[in-house]
Order: C-alpha cells, then sequence, then structure tokens
C-alpha cells in the first residue's frame, strides 16, 4: 500500500526527483527540472513494474502538489499521468503555472 512509502526529494543542479522507497525497495520516481525560483517542470513519473496498481504513482503525484503548495511554486506539467490526476482531481490545479512559463 502507499500508506508505507517514504517520499523523498533528490537534485543534481536544475535536475530532480521525488524518490518513493517502501524500507530499501525503490517503488517509483517523478522526475522534474527547476525553471528558476518557484517554477519547477514536471516531465515524467515511473512506478516500478512489482508496485504497479499499489498506488505509488498518485502518491508521488499527492506529495508533489504539497510540496509545491508548502514551498510557494508553480508546476508546468508535460507528464502524461501527472496531467491525467491534474484532469481527475481539480482541486490540485491550483499549484499549476499560468500563462507564460
Amino acid at each position: 500500500m502507499a500508506e508505507d512509502l517514504e517520499i523523498t526529494v533528490e537534485e543534481d543542479g536544475h535536475k530532480g526527483k521525488l524518490v518513493a522507497r517502501r524500507g530499501d525497495q525503490l517503488m517509483g520516481r517523478m522526475y522534474f527540472l527547476r525553471k528558476g525560483k518557484g517554477r519547477l517542470l514536471l516531465h515524467h513519473t515511473e512506478v516500478e513494474p512489482e508496485a504497479q496498481g499499489a498506488g505509488v504513482g498518485l502518491a508521488l503525484f499527492r506529495w508533489m502538489v504539497e510540496w509545491a503548495r508548502r514551498e510557494g511554486m508553480k508546476i508546468k506539467n508535460d507528464c502524461p499521468y501527472a496531467q491525467h490526476q491534474f484532469d481527475k482531481y481539480p482541486e490540485t490545479q491550483d499549484v499549476l503555472a499560468k500563462g507564460l512559463f
């Protein structure tokens, strides 16, 4: 289940990812680029085959939305999975960048 996941942020320069683990086992990642102060370009979500269908992608998405809210960041989304979630949960769209990014 997604409730027992540990999600952390790993960054290397302007590149970053959220990483979901259960214990020592990698469960999934959500990749982003920093595009200046307070702006993220979300471009890919990846869930390990053995974790698919267990809510890992949704946990990463929700964590990203809450992180953006806490830090006052705006997201430009290029990830099809995340777009599906933004469409499904319109209450999360407050973190989306409007207009030019």
